[in-house]
């Protein structure tokens, strides 16, 4: 290991290696701070309270004999039992794999199938959506039910227990070893040429993805989530964050556009993460000077808007940061933004030398112009923009951006069960990411489009591959195509669907689109056409089809 490196890991590791070792640290010195306080019900946990749960639900977990290792599946509605159940599959050195509650019918059993899982934490109102699924499954998990009412499920074709069982007080620690590089998370990604992947992290994938967030944080910050546990940006960014720190989260189970400032005030929250269209839908009113009472003083913006600052002024918040923050490379790229002369209050004061030693760049908010900016490199990876051939590209030449580690485990493991799309994404030595950027001449990188078949929509990763696998199990589609278009509101995307049919009633796969797919995944255009372009070879030119839009809108 090279000098530079063990620098760096110093700086990552200082505060801990893992969350556990991060949370240990914080359970012993101030017991009593509250770690989570969920709002929809007025319950919070110190973190005494949650040294207690997450050891419980360890022991309990390899009691009914679960191995160190074993995937489990969280599915459920509920942000609060999400972190719990987190924190005690991490400290039983499991696998925490969380699947979109939204998901049903063939969504569902395909990730079931893929994960492996041998047990899923699950709302009991969900337990339908597992029977219905139940013929499609390869391997049978144990399940535990929330809010099972002591029910023993002897109506249901799966073994069940209470949920509450596994928070049940033990007598012993959990006496597992979890290292840096211990499997931790399976967060599942669009697919671009075939289904969605699972991604497999390590303990050091969380450390690397929330070091810049939680560097810019203390014990006495309250962070705010609204963002989904089965996302990196809510459960790692987020909660992992606030965790290593001893701070608190601020938690709610979804995003509300009306009551966000509402609850920023109730919380006091002080740090914040808006991602794409959150940003705009929050700015809505006219501008008052009343704007500026709330308690926020830092906001993390993925992408950064073109108005950053105008929306720090008006709302009174003195830093915003971005980056690139993706489920396999983390955050990759970063910017610490100055959106006032007061930026450094609330800030560490070691934090701004290791921010100035490691090169990450924190720059005034007058400096950061233009779409897409990202930063540069976080200090435990290289980044690239490489051309079709893995050469590097020139200044402001558009190619992909490519990711490479400084050590061990930075990176993602693989994508379970698909060793030839691990292959292909790691070739060459990089990580590419499927996303075109371009490195100035003053070293900063900046975004420029995806390169694939993603879509991201309302902050979730698509694959176009799954939403034209589901339109084409409708008896009149014979052939259909998914393109991404530009999103009426925010900087992601929209969703166009084009069908190949013969007597095609639009309205029809509309209603069989709201019956068997999440909203973000739902076709917001739709066309029928006589035939969907395709090349010698039987591709579909969707380039075409691009153009095709943009004509039919101009």
């Amino acid at each position: 290991m090279s000098h530079s490196t063990n620098n760096f890991l110093k700086v990552v590791e200082q505060d801990g290696a893992t969350v556990l070792e991060a949370l240990a640290a914080v359970e012993a010195d101030c017991p009593e701070a509250v770690a989570v306080d969920y709002r929809y019900t007025e319950r919070s946990l110190t973190y005494s309270d949650l040294a207690r749960i997450r050891r419980s639900i360890a022991v309990n977990l390899r009691d009914d004999g679960l191995p160190i290792g074993a995937r489990v599946a969280v599915y459920t509605t509920q942000s609060f039992v999400s972190v719990k159940a987190m924190a005690g599959i991490w400290t039983a050195g499991m696998v925490y794999s969380p699947i979109n509650p939204a998901y049903r019918t063939d969504l569902l059993a395909y990730q079931l199938n893929d994960l492996q899982a041998e047990a899923i934490i699950v709302d009991k109102s969900l337990l339908s959506e597992l029977e219905a699924v139940r013929g499609q499954l390869l391997a049978v998990p144990r399940v535990y039910l929330i809010d099972g009412d002591g029910s023993d499920g002897s109506d249901s074709t799966f073994t069940t227990s209470d949920y509450d069982v596994l928070e049940s007080p033990v007598a012993r620690d959990p006496q597992v070893e979890v290292g840096f590089d211990t499997p931790a998370n399976i967060i599942y990604t669009s697919g671009t040429t075939g289904p969605a992947k699972g991604v497999l992290q390590s303990h050091r994938w969380m450390n690397q993805y929330s070091w810049l967030r939680r560097s810019l944080h203390t014990s006495e910050d309250v962070v705010y989530c609204d963002l989904p546990m089965y996302h990196v940006g809510g459960a790692m960014f987020n909660v992992v964050a606030a965790w290593w720190v001893g701070a608190t989260v601020s938690l709610w189970d979804k995003f509300s556009t009306t009551e966000f400032w509402k609850r920023v005030a109730h919380s006091g929250a002080t740090s914040a993460t808006l991602v794409d269209v959150m940003v705009p839908w929050v700015s809505g009113g006219e501008p008052s000077p009343a704007d500026r009472n709330n308690t926020l003083r830092l906001v993390h913006m993925q992408p950064l808007p073109l108005f950053h600052q105008e929306f720090c002024a008006r709302f009174g918040i003195n830093i915003a940061t971005a980056g690139f923050g993706q489920t396999e490379s983390g955050m990759s790229l970063n910017v610490v933004v100055c959106e006032s002369e007061d930026w450094v209050e609330g800030v560490p004061t070691a934090t701004l030398e290791t921010l100035k030693e490691v090169g990450v760049p924190v720059l005034p908010a007058a400096a950061v112009t233009g779409r897409g900016f990202m930063g540069a490199a976080a200090p435990f990876v290289e980044v690239e923009v490489h051309n079709e051939r893995d050469e590097v590209c020139a200044p402001d030449e558009v190619g992909e951006l490519v990711i490479r580690s400084k050590a061990p485990a930075i990176l993602l493991d693989e994508y379970i069960n698909k060793p030839d799309a691990s292959a292909s994404a790691l070739r060459n030595q990089w990580f590419h990411s499927g996303d075109a950027a371009s490195r100035g001449a003053d070293g900063y990188f900046r975004f420029v489009d995806r390169m694939s078949g993603r879509l991201r929509v309302k902050g979730e990763n698509i694959s176009s591959y799954h939403v034209e696998e589901m339109l084409t199990k409708h008896e009149q589609v014979q052939v259909a195509a998914v393109i991404a278009v530009p999103s009426v509101e925010g900087e992601e995307d929209d969703i166009a669907a084009y069908i190949q049919g013969g007597d095609v009633d639009v309205d029809a796969i509309r209603k069989y689109c709201e019956e068997t797919m999440p909203k973000f995944m739902r076709p917001r255009y739709i066309t029928v056409i006589d035939e969907i372009p395709r090349t010698p070879t039987n591709k579909i030119e969707k380039y075409k089809l691009r153009a095709q839009f943009e004509y039919s809108v101009n």
